[in-house]
């Protein structure tokens, strides 16, 4: 039995054998890829990530910090203001509470005023502020008595913390308590007028 022999091609060509081809793919990159499956630049990529976003919270978290201490300065100011405010007015009560306590001291060691009578002379007070008062002293009360008088009439009218008394005729300053208003030449049955002169 002859073997068969395959037929040429009209032409006398062999029919050509189809082979297998081994495709190559020249762009690919071996360590590129190994370096992906092992965490290669995805995994840089993942860490540089991270890196900016601990950044931005440290940032974060130290411009908060500025400002939390910005704010507790403040509010130590404001809380150091307020006592200091509530300080001086405390201070300014205290100081008044005792301005009031002498001069109540001061009207209460006073002796009563006298009657109408030879033995005694009005005496009129003028203030700087136009205010004015009176009253009746015996001759033989000191011009120092006149002066504790005219202070503490502060209880009542604008008499100045520190003040000399003044005489109108003939004018002249009364620096002496000493002296009884006869002795001074204030005793008088028409009665006298005394200015009461601010010092400060």
């Amino acid at each position: 039995m002859m073997a068969s022999r395959k037929r040429p091609l009209p032409g006398g060509t062999p029919c050509p054998r189809k082979k297998n081809k081994t495709v190559i793919n020249l762009d690919s990159d071996p360590e590129s890829d190994l370096e992906v499956m092992e965490g290669g630049p995805a995994c840089s990529l993942s860490s540089s990530s991270s890196s900016r976003d601990v950044e931005v919270m440290t940032k974060f978290q130290h411009d908060r910090f500025l400002q939390d201490e910005e704010y507790q300065h403040a509010l130590q100011q404001d809380r150091a203001r307020k006592e200091a405010v509530e300080r001086a007015v405390a201070q300014k009560a205290q100081r008044e509470e005792r301005e009031l306590q002498k001069l109540q001291s001061l009207s209460v060691s006073l002796p009563p005023e006298p009657a109408p009578a030879p033995s005694a002379t009005m005496l009129e007070f003028r203030l700087p502020c136009g205010e004015k008062f009176t009253r009746r002293f015996n001759n033989t009360d000191t011009i120092g008595l006149v002066r504790t008088f005219v202070e503490s009439q502060r209880l009542k009218f604008r008499v100045p913390a520190s003040f000399e008394l003044v005489a109108s005729f003939p004018k002249r300053m009364l620096h002496d308590n000493a002296p009884t208003l006869a002795a001074a030449g204030l005793a008088s049955s028409c009665g006298n007028t005394l200015f009461v002169t601010a010092l400060d």
